[in-house]
């Protein structure tokens, strides 16, 4: 909702209600249909589930950002650096725990040398997100008239759509990798506490 409304669009019950039944039918539909697909290409699984995943982190960076608009009622400059760091900072952890549990589903317990891989890889997802949001709210600019409240929404979605493909590789193959060799000269995954 405050997405819709920092854009300037007061939806109605129907629609609302018609969003929400929509994307919970359709949601687990898309789902399914990729885990039926992905006995002919197994990766079809895993990149559905982090697709969802994703999905479900832009709406709650959206959210934050469209809260953070709506309270300044600013758009650009240094505060739209902000707010999308502090939102993609939001969705940091809720992206974490999602991928490493159901994603990749990663049975190790939660450990420093993962979450350090996680934090780098996700910092250079970030910088990608907050570079690419900026150039096209800052420097482009609004197109043909677009409102700035529209326009800086589609800028962090080209922002997001640029970033995923490194963050699904880095996870995949790096932060939430099986591990083959049982022989650890130096343990760094002791659990937090």
């Amino acid at each position: 909702m405050p997405i819709l409304l920092n854009i300037g669009f007061a939806p109605s019950a129907v629609f609302v209600f018609g969003l929400i039944s929509g994307f919970s039918l359709l949601a687990p539909l898309a789902l399914w249909l990729l885990n039926y697909w992905s006995h002919f290409l197994p990766f079809l699984k895993q990149f559905a589930k982090f697709a969802a995943v994703g999905s479900l982190n832009f709406i709650l960076y959206l959210s934050a950002l469209n809260f953070l608009i709506a309270l300044t009622d600013k758009t650009g400059g240094i505060h739209f650096i902000i707010f999308t760091s502090v939102s993609f900072l939001i969705v940091a952890t809720n992206s974490y725990l999602w991928n490493k549990f159901w994603t990749f589903q990663s049975d190790t317990p939660l450990c420093v040398r993962e979450y350090i891989k996680f934090a780098a890889f996700t910092l250079i997802g970030f910088l990608i997100n907050v570079s690419v949001a900026s150039f096209f709210n800052n420097f482009i600019g609004p197109l043909q008239g677009i409102n700035p409240k529209i326009w800086a929404n589609i800028s962090a979605l080209i922002a997001v759509l640029s970033a995923f493909i490194w963050n699904f590789l880095g996870y995949k193959h790096i932060v939430f990798k099986k591990i083959q060799n049982s022989a650890i000269f130096f343990d760094t995954n002791k659990p937090l506490t």
